[in-house]
């Protein structure tokens, strides 16, 4: 039962990761987290030496 199960995911991994990968690009380009994301983007560029945390 447990092998039937089993080899059948293993058929069809390329098709999970291709949906994850796919759900995660949804994700980052739905327009209601796009502010998020740009101030993601800005972490690196930011100077925070001065400012507290």
């Amino acid at each position: 039962m447990i092998d039937n199960i089993v080899g059948t995911l293993r058929a069809f991994w390329g098709l999970w990761v291709m949906g994850v990968f796919i759900g995660i690009v949804a994700w980052a380009y739905w327009p209601k987290n796009k502010a998020k994301i740009e101030a993601y983007a800005q972490i690196a560029l930011r100077n925070d030496e001065n400012e507290e945390r």
